[in-house]
């Protein structure tokens, strides 16, 4: 196969997307790269109109501020040792990436309108970055939903020898969910499974960092925010305790079993 281009060096912010199906309430998600085409904000400006009056000065009123927009760019991929992992493997694991991507874009045979998007952005060694604005990020309160509303264009495409893709750039333009109505409560116990609290994994962002996370490129802190938000509605399984609204670092008592969305599809 041709060979992708290097990896930058460092390697660049990493992107989560989780995906929440309006009617079903299934929760999928991925982890991409970001792209050389840093996400670019799309629209949300205001509006106003120009009012023509006779033998006067025109007015200007407001006529409304549109939706905001965020353009991303995205690699689909696993770097290693300046290069790229390129077994079949690896490669299935990009191809459940890019469908999961497509699931989010309205692809498949779900009756409705396409999922809406959690977004995050955080460095390849963990923590949460800037390169999305904070107040846009799902971990800050889940409060600032997105939709793909024009579809996704797929750029340059690497295969390996058994016909999987290793390596696709993809860019594709969000617009913030602003409805009459409020996005669905994720159904939490359609993913994930359950943490039991012991000894060293007894509080929400030390469970985020247990051998349950397959991906080392996972925010930890992203993740601990996840598991309080998941039992807003979800006391922890046979008591009454609800996390949410508790701090990352609160003692959850051990031999509780705590429920941990699904995360990782890296």
């Amino acid at each position: 196969m041709a060979t992708p281009p290097s990896p930058p060096t460092p390697i660049p912010p990493i992107l989560t997307f989780e995906g929440v199906g309006f009617s079903s309430g299934v929760s999928r998600g991925f982890e991409a790269m970001c792209g050389p085409l840093k996400p670019t904000p799309v629209g949300g400006y205001a509006v106003w109109t120009e009012v023509v009056r006779p033998l006067a000065d025109s007015l200007t009123i407001f006529t409304n501020r549109g939706a905001t927009g965020l353009s991303i760019n995205v690699i689909f991929g696993f770097p290693v040792g300046g290069g790229w992992q390129t077994d079949n493997a690896t490669g299935q694991a990009v191809e459940d990436a890019i469908s999961t991507l497509e699931w989010m874009g309205g692809q498949g045979f779900d009756a409705g309108p396409s999922p809406y998007i959690n977004m995050w952005s955080h460095s390849s060694q963990g923590g949460e970055t800037t390169l999305i604005p904070s107040i846009y990020q799902g971990s800050k309160g889940r409060s600032f939903p997105w939709i793909i509303s024009d579809g996704i264009q797929w750029g340059t495409a690497y295969v390996n020898g058994g016909g999987f893709r290793v390596w696709q750039e993809a860019t594709f333009l969000l617009k913030n969910y602003l409805n009459l109505n409020k996005p669905p409560t994720v159904d939490t116990n359609m993913t994930g499974g359950y943490f039991v609290s012991k000894p060293g994994r007894d509080k929400a962002l030390l469970i985020a960092g247990g051998a349950s996370v397959r991906s080392p490129m996972e925010d930890h802190q992203a993740l601990a925010s996840r598991i309080l938000a998941a039992h807003e509605n979800n006391p922890i399984a046979g008591t009454s305790i609800h996390l949410q609204g508790r701090s990352v670092y609160w003692t959850i008592r051990h031999g509780l079993r705590v429920f941990v969305p699904g995360h990782t599809i890296f």
